[in-house]
């Protein structure tokens, strides 16, 4: 229950050999500062809210990074039974669009657990904080959260797919994400034109590929989630953009 719930209510937010060397310009350019919230539903039963958030441009370890955040809570009524309040913060480098640390704070029911993850891109390792670990990474490695913002900056073209480095609980892979169709929707915030992509979770339990996860981000230099959307063995849970600032 709790590792797929949170799961739920996280994804559906929600998804180099030296920066010197090699560096990843943005496509398309994300904002200074937003805020996106959802409503999280299943059968139009409101389960949960979740933010994604682009909080401000700081400097972190000599490097102009976006400072993410996202968090996850569970609606009132739900909330006497299993209580979920989840928060991820990730720094995201400027130039180079990867991921320098990632910080994930989860409170689910009785369990309790944090993580601090400090990426070197330049020499390629991952530092746990919380058991003094160093881990190899690929080059220009992303985080879960980080990986999502990524995206939005890519030209996307139906057909084709994007591929990026991944990491999280001491694990590399590589993230495929397909590019599936333009589809026009009506939101909680508006009539969208939208370019539907599924990331491809190897993984096994609840994003096992055969399963599916949906996203439509917005057709333009924005890419904005408008709704994201994951299969579960009765029916799906959607998240519906309700608040854009």
């Amino acid at each position: 229950m709790r590792n797929r719930f949170t799961a739920i209510l996280i994804m559906l937010l929600l998804i180099g050999s030296g920066l010197g060397k090699r560096m990843v310009r943005a496509q398309n350019l994300l904002p200074h500062k937003e805020r996106l919230v959802f409503s999280i539903e299943y059968f139009g039963i409101h389960l949960g809210d979740a933010t994604l958030e682009i909080k401000d441009i700081i400097s972190y370890n000599d490097h102009k990074v976006y400072w993410l955040a996202s968090r996850a809570v569970s609606a009132p009524w739900l909330s006497a039974l299993y209580k979920v309040d989840d928060r991820i913060c990730s720094y995201m480098d400027v130039t180079s669009i990867c991921s320098l640390k990632f910080v994930k704070d989860c409170h689910e029911g009785n369990y309790v657990h944090s993580v601090k993850i400090s990426f070197n891109q330049e020499r390629h390792f991952a530092y746990y904080e919380d058991n003094d670990r160093r881990l190899e990474i690929p080059p220009l490695v992303q985080d879960p959260l980080s990986g999502f913002y990524y995206l939005r900056t890519k030209d996307l073209k139906i057909g084709e797919s994007i591929f990026m480095p991944m990491h999280d609980d001491e694990k590399n892979w590589d993230l495929e994400i397909k590019v599936l169709r333009k589809e026009i929707i009506n939101t909680k915030v508006g009539k969208f034109r939208t370019i539907v992509v599924r990331p491809m979770f190897k993984s096994s339990g609840l994003f096992r590929s055969e399963r599916g996860i949906w996203i439509w981000l917005t057709d333009d230099e924005k890419r904005i989630p408008v709704r994201m959307e994951t299969k579960i063995p009765l029916g799906s849970i959607v998240a519906h953009l309700k608040e854009i600032n």
